[in-house]
């Protein structure tokens, strides 16, 4: 069966939420949901906003261009830059611009 994702690599993300992977795995999952439909943006959206809010700093960074973006969720510049300082704070250099 093709898949439009790396199956192996969603199963060893879901086996790693329950260790101390836990922000970056969700971020990962986000990741893997780039190319998608709307829905599956939708839940790309979700999963970088719970890995930022359990301290991803790679979260806390994508979840800011989701907001600065605006083609999933309204955009909304203030959450954008907070979500950008949080990942600069976190040392993610990327972030500054």
């Amino acid at each position: 069966m093709l898949y439009w994702f790396d199956t192996d690599k969603i199963d060893f993300l879901f086996k790693s939420l329950d260790k101390n992977f836990y922000p970056n795995a969700l971020n990962a999952l986000g990741f893997e949901f780039r190319f998608q439909d709307l829905i599956k943006q939708k839940l790309k959206l979700l999963l970088y906003q719970l890995a930022a809010h359990k301290g991803s700093t790679f979260g806390k960074f994508n979840t800011g261009i989701q907001y600065e973006d605006g083609k999933v969720t309204c955009k909304d510049l203030d959450l954008a830059a907070h979500w950008y300082k949080e990942a600069l704070d976190d040392g993610y250099l990327e972030a500054k611009e």
